[in-house]
């Protein structure tokens, strides 16, 4: 669904797992941009189409099973160069079957086609756009956020969640000090009032989740 709407930027919504993974969809005057291909591919499809969206890149704020199952079918159905994902997780996503039988007990089709964050293409689509991205490891070695000063959003995947999720699962690959300072970073970085889109949960504010984030409070009391 539609869930954001300005005159040059939209922001869709959908969520498609039992996890609750968000899946967006960035549509502006220039392109659009999917971020986290979560599940169910032909539904997303569907709705790309049912939108008149034209999918120019999908990218990946990590390598988590969640994020990236529908990846290699939209590969094919919205005939993109691959899935975009820093470097640093390519490994994380290959072995993204080995979490997912863990958890999920499914398998994911894994994409052939991974791409860096970093390749020049894209970043000068992204910077037409006013998109920037940043690598934050911490809840993986590759996170990133995709962020918009001017439009004060950014887009946190796990990095940062919704303060009301309660999340259970135990993150083998997190590295507890260095998502602190992801999470520190972003607090520090943004404006009190911009927007969180969360990898789970609804979006929020930076302010509130700095006040209110459970997580991130029981991180800085530790680390700080």
């Amino acid at each position: 669904m539609l869930i954001l709407d300005d005159k040059e930027f939209q922001v869709h919504n959908l969520i498609l797992n039992r996890f609750k993974t968000n899946c967006y969809i960035i549509n502006t005057s220039r392109g659009a941009i999917l971020i986290d291909p979560t599940a169910n591919p032909e539904e997303i499809d569907a709705y790309i189409k049912a939108h008149e969206i034209d999918i120019n890149y999908m990218l990946a704020t990590h390598g988590h099973f969640d994020h990236i199952s529908a990846a290699s079918k939209l590969i094919s159905l919205l005939n993109l160069d691959g899935l975009y994902i820093h470097r640093n997780d390519f490994k994380e996503i290959k072995n993204a079957n080995l979490f997912s039988k863990m958890v999920d007990k499914s398998v994911v089709a894994i994409p052939d086609k991974l791409l860096d964050l970093d390749d020049k293409d894209l970043n000068t689509f992204l910077a037409s756009t006013g998109i920037e991205f940043k690598l934050l490891p911490g809840h993986t070695k590759g996170s990133c956020v995709f962020y918009s000063r001017n439009k004060k959003f950014v887009f946190t995947g796990d990095t940062i969640l919704n303060n009301l999720i309660n999340v259970r699962l135990k993150f083998p690959s997190e590295k507890k000090k260095d998502l602190y300072l992801a999470q520190k970073y972003i607090f520090d970085e943004f404006e009190n009032d911009t927007i969180i889109f969360p990898g789970h949960g609804k979006p929020s504010l930076c302010h509130m989740e700095q006040i209110y984030n459970s997580k991130y409070l029981h991180l800085e009391d530790t680390y700080s």
